[in-house]
């Protein structure tokens, strides 16, 4: 009985869906809107120790995703070939998002013998607009590491890792698109919130359905 007891009132672990870790704090791109551009020098640049990860990686238990990055550029950790291998073996989905300078084909190796379920690449806009806001991560470059390593993938006869939404087009443009709702300079976020437009874009996921641009997100595949 005492034992009964004891596990009805013994405090409930939290569940969560998604765990995002941070393993560096580094990042050799220079993204206006980033706060390590922002803090300038008083970011503190710094690796976490595999010894932590292995804490974080068992403290995570009941989280289905494990999302390995944060402000800094994961692919920069030292030992994060490893990081990705023990957190695949452990049973989660695991992804991450780069800004595509260092996914080479040594990388695109480890990633996809690995097991990794979902790398994403960041981009602001397209061609010079992307370059001008994230400094030293060129659409052009991330573009050629996505062509990589679908290459990659294809060599292995692998599906995974998601790494892409829309396909380019005959040109070699991207397809890209956006949803404006409105701004919250125009109206109270309320009130954007009610608008018919909006609610049909949610009504649209709801349905497992979403409207384009949301149709080709990865996201949506590993769910």
């Amino acid at each position: 009985m005492f034992p009964a007891l004891r596990a009805l009132f013994r405090p409930r672990r939290p569940r969560w869906d998604w765990m995002q870790v941070e393993v560096t704090t580094r990042c050799d791109a220079a993204c206006v809107y980033c706060p390590r551009t922002a803090c300038g020098g008083g970011w503190r640049d710094e690796d976490m120790s595999m010894a932590l990860f292995r804490r974080v990686l068992a403290a995570s238990r009941g989280a289905r995703h494990l999302h390995l990055q944060g402000w800094g550029e994961p692919l920069l950790h030292p030992r994060y070939p490893d990081m990705l291998a023990e957190a695949v073996q452990a049973g989660y989905v695991v992804g991450l998002t780069t800004n595509g300078v260092h996914l080479d084909a040594g990388m695109d190796g480890v990633l996809v013998d690995a097991g990794v379920d979902l790398v994403a690449l960041s981009l602001a806009g397209v061609g010079a607009r992307n370059d001008a806001v994230r400094r030293g991560a060129p659409t052009a470059r991330v573009l050629a590491a996505l062509d990589a390593l679908r290459e990659a993938k294809a060599r292995a006869g692998k599906a995974l890792p998601l790494c892409g939404g829309r396909p380019r087009d005959d040109n070699r443009t991207v397809a890209a698109g956006r949803m404006l709702f409105g701004s919250v300079e125009d109206a109270p976020l309320a009130e954007l919130w009610r608008r018919p437009a909006y609610a049909a874009f949610r009504a649209a996921h709801a349905r497992g359905t979403p409207p384009p641009p949301c149709e080709g997100c990865i996201k949506l595949r590993v769910h």
